[in-house]
């Protein structure tokens, strides 16, 4: 009860003192700026900004508030301003806005209720040199679309047939609405052309209200010849980041592909594979699908090259020619040329070889498993190093499905072992015919007679006389 009637007398003197007080409270006094239609708080009041807000939330409990003329805002460099809003808010709160022009430079103001100052705000300002001076440029990037494939690069191949684009992150610590009054651009350069194209970055409200944002935009790059060309960020005239890519020459790129000695085997459909479908591994009966890794020297190059991929053997001299294959090539040796076969064919090859436009571009020789040595102790040799090939991967899945599969799989396996009891009967029935015809055998009865006993006494005794 006693904290209880406490509460109650704190809550009663605080309805007093609203009730008695002869002033407004201000509960809240902030600023804001407008630009476009588009409002920002909170931040410094850039040089272009349209129109400048000073917003207040007030406490008043006596009669309603009517006339906007008892509060003023006055600031150093302007006469006192009047609301251009009043509004009531219910529950004795009241909403009073005050709309100012942009000034070049910082300045307070002062609200004042029938000439009794109530609150102080603050106006920050942004210069322009301030805005640009802040604004980066960070991680600028070139990408190359082939179809599906859209490749991060820095090189590309002259004539190949693929869109470029250029993407960067925009930072500012405040908002990019003062971004309205410039000219936020690409400027691209030739490599024989002192002239430039300008590509034009727009922003939609939501990023220019925004501290940050994604910048993208197509390039007007001709790779019809090789060379360098150069990509500038820049706004308001001033470039802020610069970067060049270059297109390179088809016989220098193909020059710089090499075959690593790697291999990859998908157990089911990876992202790492930059061509083709992967076939499942599970399916051992059909054509099995590994990998081969190729890449370039070249450093951020990204182009298609058309390859043909063909397995030699060990005891003929055949050689198969698959179907050529169009893989995306990069400075990173990534799984990207398929190499369908099956066990029997991987039993005897020898090596794989890739080729692009009849060149030879390396072969992987195909290591065959060693057998163990075991020794008179029981114990076997030690082998020596070899890597593991997809022929290896093979022949242990089908030794994992051996052992893991049921004995009657199907119903041909279950009526196996009735097959084989029939047929051995038949044997038996067989070989007993053969012998009978060969040597005739005397029948045996199972249970002989008394005469029989009786006869075959006599037989005896008879056997002795002269």
């Amino acid at each position: 009860m006693r904290h209880g009637s406490e509460g109650w007398h704190s809550r009663g003197l605080r309805g007093m003192w609203r009730f008695f007080r002869r002033f407004p409270r201000v509960l809240g006094l902030w600023h804001s700026y407008e630009k476009a239609g588009l409002r920002v708080s909170g931040e410094p009041i850039p040089w272009n900004a349209d129109t400048v807000l000073v917003e207040a939330l007030v406490e008043w409990s006596g009669n309603p508030l009517v006339s906007r003329i008892d509060f003023e805002l006055r600031t150093s460099d302007e006469i006192p301003l009047t609301p251009a809003s009043l509004e009531e808010r219910g529950g004795g709160f009241y909403h009073v806005l005050f709309r100012l022009a942009a000034s070049r430079g910082a300045r307070a103001g002062m609200l004042y209720w029938r000439s009794r100052p109530l609150a102080r705000v603050e106006l920050p300002y942004l210069s322009r040199e301030r805005f640009l001076e802040s604004f980066q440029i960070e991680v600028p990037t070139f990408f190359a679309r082939f179809q599906e494939n859209c490749v991060a690069c820095r090189s590309v191949v002259e004539g190949q047939s693929c869109d470029l684009l250029a993407s960067s992150l925009l930072r500012s610590p405040t908002s990019l609405l003062p971004l309205l009054d410039f000219g936020l651009c690409l400027e691209v350069a030739g490599p024989a052309s002192n002239r430039s194209v300008s590509v034009p970055l727009r922003l939609a409200g939501a990023e220019l209200l925004g501290r940050e944002a994604v910048l993208m935009s197509a390039l007007p790059v001709r790779l019809g010849a090789a060379g360098s060309w150069s990509i500038s960020w820049t706004v308001a005239g001033q470039t802020l980041v610069r970067r060049n890519i270059r297109v390179i020459a088809r016989e220098a790129f193909l020059e710089s592909i090499y075959v690593p000695n790697g291999w990859f085997w998908p157990a089911l459909a990876s992202p790492a594979i930059t061509t083709g479908d992967p076939a499942s591994p599970s399916d051992l009966r059909g054509r099995q699908r590994f990998y081969v890794h190729i890449a370039s020297r070249e450093l951020g190059v990204a182009a298609r090259c058309p390859i043909e991929v063909r397995l030699r053997y060990e005891f003929h001299e055949q050689t198969l020619g698959l179907e050529r294959q169009e893989v995306l090539v990069t400075d990173v040796p990534t799984p990207c040329v398929a190499v369908p076969s099956n066990i029997a064919e991987l039993r005897d090859l020898r090596a794989i070889e890739l080729f692009t436009q009849g060149r030879f571009l390396g072969s992987i020789p195909w290591e065959h498993a060693q057998s163990a040595t075991f020794t008179a102790e029981g114990g076997f040799l030690t082998l020596g190093s070899r890597s593991w090939t997809p022929f290896d991967e093979i022949k242990l899945e089908e030794r994992l499905g051996r052992l893991m599969s049921s004995p009657y799989d199907s119903k041909a396996e279950a009526e196996a072992p009735e097959a084989e009891e029939v047929e051995f009967a038949t044997l038996v029935a067989e070989m007993s015919e053969e012998a009978e015809f060969a040597l005739p055998l005397p029948s045996v009865d199972s249970n002989p007679s008394p005469n029989d006993h009786a006869s075959s006494a006599r037989e005896q005794d008879l056997s002795h006389l002269p």
